[in-house]
């Protein structure tokens, strides 16, 4: 916030004194409580501009988790206190689907008014991107509260008493993406602000964030260049690079859907290019990528960070099965060969002097670890209870050089929520959950809409559950994680995947929880494989699996006597999500082809041409019932609806339109949530894994770790 010392804020006969907390209309006080007063503040700092709810519950509760409710209690109270008309508003206006705009007209006494962010620059030099930047950082210092303000300009020395304050930032559909700078100064991390996602950077020794103009649409897994000066990052299917200086960004190598990434002393970028590849290595001005590990009894390595010297990393290598979690590796730019950590939940990371991070079990634990000999000593301690983690394994932590350590703490609670065509509520099904056990998710409604599948993690073990809205049945018992229910057409049998004696196979079993599974292949699928629908004659099953070589890629599983899978679409783009159309002639489904997740559509069963459905992302292709309309998540976390025109074998999409907004765990992206997120019924409604939780998950930031034994 700018200096609000001998500073009021004056329009028609309301005046606002932010240092004494005082708001008089005419001469007679108007008393607020202060967290009113702190939202009417932050509107009227931004004059103009329609705020998300998100975002002015993030920063006027920055402190605290709090629902649309104590948002609209306190918007109640400001316009009482303003005279203020909701019907006919002169001060406070609704943004339907958004959150509230102040439109008054501003004269401050003191310094300037500030201007309308939407008005023109007089330096038709400046990026355009950047004009509007230094008011949304005015807006959004709000988001640190006066105690993390001090501290961030004045850190207590080392040696001094451990501190934990939290930053709280707007709501993002990527918390895992954040990372201090080596030299523990900035903090970069996504956040979603008037529906982009983007990299925004956080100077500590200032109260103010900016956007890194140039990352908009997707980008993930940000990560430090060694002299804190550059970013890398991952977005539109490539390794990108910033410069945070002066904005300038180069493309660096392919990634199609990376998972993470580590920048050397030396100049050299490790990385994972997708979900089922060894690491690979790079110059981080550009050039050919070469792998710099090998696969051996895993299914990936992933969410590389390089120890002190620049030549040796640790990285995290993924179980077999993609539900199983792995270890903890060491390895080094000298060799393809690694060696064994520890196990563990997440990626580690090496804080100074001489600590190993990861999460066990939902706690952020620590151990001795000499980077020099590579060896771990001592018993685990905790850092930090409980920690944000899911499936992918990636680090929801970073440290800097000098020993401070940042998390996001606690998880969101998410809930299955029925809404119709136009985002009503119509109800919920089954109890608020959080994804440390991953609620309930892969959601799959039946063919009679009458029962829901979906898979579920509990007591460390991942099974199927069906529920008909009334009570939930567990479906799989055999001790193996399983995962990804698909229904057969006619609602009798359920396929799933499944972790049996060491190897995963695709299984089918009677949904009325009677009879055997059945292995429906004796091909093995990979730890990323996902089933992902059954055609309607029953002859055929859709499931997406990945390789190191072409990513992601769709196969078809034939039920019955023939059970050797075949290629549908392979590329070397990533093809996922395969839906078939109601009458089986067709598959719709999600690649990244064109640079970032789109839907598209193609006939199954002769080769031909393709048709591109969305026009500005998507994710998670459904047919409605009679097959004249496909419905997906668009980026900013709408759903999308297409109209569907079949004339003999062409196809013509008719102009994706918004149904209604959502907030669907994950969001508008394709971010390993343990998979599909919503489904839709024979009757239309949607059936959406909702985020509860209005203030995201904030950033606590941790210096001078005092470990306890």
């Amino acid at each position: 916030m700018k200096d609000m010392k001998n500073r009021c804020y004056r329009f028609d006969e309301v005046e606002i004194d932010p240092q004494n907390l005082i708001v008089t209309v005419g001469s007679e006080n108007r008393p607020l409580e202060p967290k009113s007063f702190r939202l009417l503040l932050f509107l009227v700092e931004n004059p103009g501009r329609a705020l998300p709810k998100e975002e002015i519950m993030a920063a006027v509760w920055s402190d605290a988790f709090v629902s649309d409710n104590s948002l609209a209690r306190a918007i109640t109270q400001v316009r009482k206190a303003l005279d203020d008309d909701p019907k006919a508003p002169r001060y406070i206006e609704t943004v339907p689907s958004v959150g509230y705009r102040f439109i008054g007209e501003l004269v401050a006494e003191g310094d300037k008014a500030p201007p309308n962010p939407g008005a023109a620059s007089s330096n038709d030099s400046e990026p355009r991107g950047m004009r509007w930047a230094p008011w949304v950082a005015a807006g959004l210092a709000i988001l640190f509260g006066i105690g993390a303000i001090l501290y961030l300009r004045n850190p207590a020395p080392a040696g001094g008493p451990e501190t934990r304050l939290e930053i709280g930032t707007p709501a993002t559909n990527d918390p895992r993406s954040f990372a201090l700078s080596p030299d523990g100064r900035q903090l970069v991390y996504v956040a979603t602000v008037d529906g982009q996602s983007r990299l925004w950077l956080r100077r500590l020794d200032s109260t103010t964030v900016q956007p890194l103009a140039v990352t908009e649409g997707g980008a993930a897994y940000p990560f430090w260049s060694p002299d804190s000066q550059s970013v890398g990052f991952f977005s539109g299917g490539k390794l990108k690079r910033v410069d945070v200086g002066n904005g300038t960004v180069q493309i660096v190598a392919d990634a199609l859907s990376a998972r993470g990434g580590a920048w050397s002393t030396g100049g050299v970028i490790l990385f994972a290019p997708n979900p089922s590849s060894p690491l690979f290595r790079v110059s981080a001005s550009g050039g050919e990528a070469v792998a710099a590990t090998k696969l051996v009894n895993s299914g990936s390595h992933r969410f590389p960070q390089f120890l002190p010297d620049g030549r040796h990393f640790l990285f995290y290598a993924e179980g077999s099965s993609g539900f199983l979690p792995g270890a903890i590796h060491l390895g080094s730019l000298d060799s393809r060969d690694t060696n064994h950590l520890t196990d563990a939940d997440t990626a580690g990371l090496y804080m100074p002097p001489g600590w190993l991070l990861w999460v066990k079990g939902g706690t952020l634990v620590g151990r001795r670890f000499n980077p020099d000999s590579g060896k771990l000593s001592g018993d685990p301690v905790t850092v930090a209870d409980p920690v944000f983690f899911d499936t992918s394994h990636a680090r929801l932590f970073s440290a800097s050089a000098t020993g401070l350590v940042a998390y996001r703490r606690g998880t969101p609670t998410l809930q299955l929520t029925w809404l119709d065509r136009s985002g009503r509520t119509m109800g919920t099904l089954g109890t608020p959950g959080d994804n440390n056990g991953f609620a309930w998710s892969n959601i799959r409604i039946s063919p009679d809409g009458r029962r829901v599948a979906v898979h579920r993690r509990v007591n460390n073990n991942t099974d199927i559950w069906i529920s008909d809205g009334s009570h939930a049945d567990r479906f799989t018992f055999a001790g193996g994680d399983s995962g990804q229910p698909v229904w057969s057409p006619d609602g009798g049998q359920i396929a799933f995947k499944a972790y049996r004696k060491g190897i995963m196979h695709i299984y089918s079993k009677r949904s009325d929880l009677t009879g055997d599974e059945t292995v429906l292949s004796d091909v093995p699928v990979q730890a990323d494989g996902y089933a992902t629908d059954w055609s309607p004659d029953g002859s055929s099953l859709l499931y997406h699996t990945a390789n190191g070589r072409t990513g992601y890629d769709i196969w078809v599983l034939p039920v019955g006597v023939d059970s050797k899978p075949r290629v549908f679409l392979q590329t070397r783009f990533d093809e996922k999500w395969g839906r078939f159309s109601p009458d089986g002639r067709w598959v719709a489904y999600m690649s990244n082809e064109s640079g970032r997740p789109e839907i598209y559509v193609r006939a199954f069963a002769e080769a031909g041409s393709e048709w591109q459905i969305s026009t500005n992302g998507g994710i998670f292709p459904a047919w409605r019932r009679d097959g004249k309309e496909l419905y997906y998540v668009g980026p900013d976390s709408r759903i999308m609806a297409a109209s569907v025109t079949v004339t003999g074998k062409t196809l013509e999409a008719g102009t994706p339109v918004a149904l209604f907004p959502t907030r669907i765990y994950g969001g508008g992206l394709d971010v390993n949530t343990g998979g599909v997120q919503f489904d839709v019924s024979p009757d239309g409604r949607f059936l959406v894994n909702t985020i509860l939780d209005t203030v995201f998950l904030p950033i606590t930031v941790l210096q001078n770790w005092k470990p306890k034994p």
